[in-house]
């Protein structure tokens, strides 16, 4: 994916507000990906057929938090780098 980065100017928000808004976004999918892993499917839930296939749905959401916590965090250094 080309990333469209937020760039500083003087009619936008300024470097420290835009770089604090991304910080937050990231704390935020952080604390979500920490909880969301806690709580996996438990085989216990589920037949034995639909075990895998629950896992492997809940990893998939997980793994979209995580490639979201990246590109946050490209961002971020982007912002840095202005």
């Amino acid at each position: 994916m080309n990333i469209i980065y937020p760039k500083i100017n003087m009619n936008g928000d300024t470097k420290e507000k835009l770089r604090r808004q991304f910080e937050d976004n990231v704390f935020q999918i952080v604390d979500t990906i920490e909880v969301l892993s806690k709580n996996m499917p438990n085989g216990r839930n589920y037949s034995k057929e639909e075990y895998k296939e629950a896992r492997q749905q809940y990893q998939k959401h997980l793994d979209n938090l995580i490639d979201a916590h990246k590109y946050m965090m490209e961002i971020i250094e982007k912002i840095d780098e202005q």
